[in-house]
């Protein structure tokens, strides 16, 4: 079923057994990732019409990838967009049967999705793939400031084991980053997983959220 709520278009994958909501960023109707995930026994809502550059970035910075478009970092207005208005329309849709929501995502949606998982209480785990640990101080940033809330339950993160050696120096800090925030988990004892993957950052990055969800979801 599609929903609307103001200009962003929603997917809802509804599965009746399931007390778990996972929401994932991503186009729908761009992809074949409707009928990748039918095989997740949880509820799925996938928002498209989202501006990655400027809504899944948490400061201001160069992007490195493109003169013309600078990272304009206004995730914290989107999160409030998204707790205030787009996750109260999704639950209300599944009829108010939902005891568990996991934020999940891949590269600037993973980043969006880890920090976004350790400020909203409503949300108990996350999987963040391939994420973009690499942006300007941003672990440097969370380590100095953040901290891991009593709320998250699970955590899984998984990386490219290539994503670090391009030619792009960018991406040299992601893979350290990812397993550096990922200890700083295990040492919260929290129930959390990593998986170095094969390849670089674009090789199957369907299929590497699949294999999150299927972790976490078995933890409910």
């Amino acid at each position: 079923m599609m929903l609307q709520c103001g200009k962003r278009n929603i997917f809802v994958q509804e599965e009746k057994a399931s007390d778990v909501l996972i929401v994932i960023h991503d186009d729908p109707v761009e992809s074949d990732i409707v009928n990748l995930y039918k095989e997740i026994k949880a509820n799925i809502a996938l928002i498209s019409g989202v501006d990655w550059n400027d809504e899944l970035t948490p400061y201001p910075a160069k992007n490195p990838f493109s003169k013309k478009q600078p990272f304009g970092g206004h995730m914290e207005q989107y999160q409030i967009e998204l707790r205030e208005r787009i996750l109260p329309a999704i639950l209300k849709d599944l009829g108010g049967s939902i005891n568990h929501v996991v934020l999940a995502g891949y590269s600037l949606g993973g980043l969006f999705s880890f920090d976004t998982a350790l400020k909203l209480d409503d949300v108990d785990g996350f999987v963040s793939c391939s994420s973009s640990f690499w942006y300007p101080d941003y672990y440097s940033h969370w380590r100095q400031n953040g901290f891991v809330p009593d709320h998250v339950k699970h955590a899984y993160f998984s990386i490219g084991d290539a994503e670090g050696s391009g030619r792009n120096p960018v991406f040299r800090d992601a893979v350290i980053s990812t397993k550096k925030i990922f200890e700083d988990f295990e040492r919260t004892k929290i129930d959390s997983k990593f998986v170095l993957e094969q390849g670089n950052h674009f090789q199957e990055s369907n299929k590497r959220i699949l294999r999150g969800l299927q972790w976490i979801v078995s933890r409910y």
